[in-house]
């Protein structure tokens, strides 16, 4: 579980809404082959959930129980697995502004789990991400305005993303921009 996990984050930031070849061409993804995985959750013993009342308070509007029930569709805990489902309550939970959640539909749309693949609507959710400071996704809300897929190309854009991941050190980010690698800036 923790391997599949590691593996959605990484699948989870690649999904700036362009194709697999484009970004493979850019940089290589995991070698594991990217899988759904959980939405991240604060999630407690999915099975000891009761899944009236945590859907009742995620109906009103609770994001902690938003994020329980979207991992544990998308888990199986407590409820059948459906990703259908883990995508809806993680839409919620994105739409007010959890970080961790707009990762994840854009994951979602990227992949087509649960929803039907939307390159655009991945990058919609990507971007808030990087809006909100993720890195990884700054990174790749850069590497889609250098290609110009599924937004206009925009090398002033690109390096606008860059230079935020840059400023939190991402690597990639900086040598985008042209700076050296670390190992050779230390030398």
């Amino acid at each position: 579980m923790k391997n599949s996990r590691r593996v959605f984050f990484a699948a989870a930031v690649l999904s700036a809404a362009f194709s697999a070849s484009t970004l493979m061409a850019q940089e290589a993804p995991p070698a594991a082959a990217p899988s759904p995985a959980a939405p991240a959750a604060s999630a407690s013993s999915a099975t000891a959930m009761d899944v009236a009342a945590l859907t009742a308070a995620a109906e009103k509007g609770d994001l902690k129980s938003q994020k329980t029930l979207a991992y544990a569709y998308h888990a199986g805990k407590g409820v059948p697995q459906d990703y259908a489902q883990s995508v809806k309550w993680s839409l919620k939970a994105a739409e007010q502004g959890d970080m961790k959640s707009e990762k994840y539909v854009a994951n979602a749309y990227y992949y087509g789990h649960g929803v039907a693949k939307d390159p655009k609507e991945s990058f919609k959710w990507t971007l808030k991400a990087a809006e909100q400071g993720d890195v990884i996704s700054q990174r790749y809300a850069g590497n889609a305005y250098a290609k110009g897929v599924v937004v206009a190309k925009d090398q002033a854009e690109a390096a606008k993303w860059w230079q935020k991941a840059a400023a939190q050190g991402d690597e990639t980010s900086k040598e985008k921009l042209g700076a050296p690698p670390a190992a050779a800036a230390g030398k």
